[in-house]
C-alpha cells in the first residue's frame, strides 16, 4: 500500500509541473498570437492606403491616356484592385497573460 501511495505522490509532483509548463507556454503563445494580430492588421491597414493611393493617383492618371485617345501598345484596361475588409479575428479569453503567475 505504502508505494502506491509513493507513485501517486510521485504523478502528482509530475502532473503539477507538467501544468505549470503548460499555462507558461500557452501565455507565451497567447502573447505571439495577440502580436500576430495586431501585425496583420497593421498589414491590412497599410495594403489599403496603398490601393488608396493607386487608385487616386495612379490609375487615374493612367485613365486619362485612354481619354485622350491615345494608341497604346496594350489594349488590356487595367484591373481594379479592391481594399482588405477582413480583420484578424480576437481572442475571446484574454485570461492567460506572459507574466501570469500559474501557481
Amino acid at each position: 500500500m505504502g508505494w502506491r501511495q509513493e507513485a501517486l505522490a510521485e504523478n502528482a509532483k509530475v502532473i503539477s509541473t507538467l501544468g505549470s509548463e503548460l499555462y507558461q507556454r500557452l501565455a507565451v503563445m497567447t502573447g505571439h498570437f495577440k502580436s500576430l494580430g495586431r501585425d496583420i492588421e497593421r498589414a491590412t491597414e497599410s495594403y489599403n492606403k496603398m490601393v488608396g493611393s493607386y487608385e487616386r493617383r495612379v490609375l487615374a492618371t493612367a485613365r486619362k491616356f485612354t481619354g485622350l485617345g491615345l494608341s497604346l501598345k496594350s489594349d488590356t484596361p487595367l484591373p481594379e484592385v479592391d481594399p482588405l475588409e477582413k480583420r484578424p479575428r480576437n481572442l475571446t479569453d484574454n485570461t492567460l497573460d506572459e507574466h501570469d503567475d500559474p501557481s
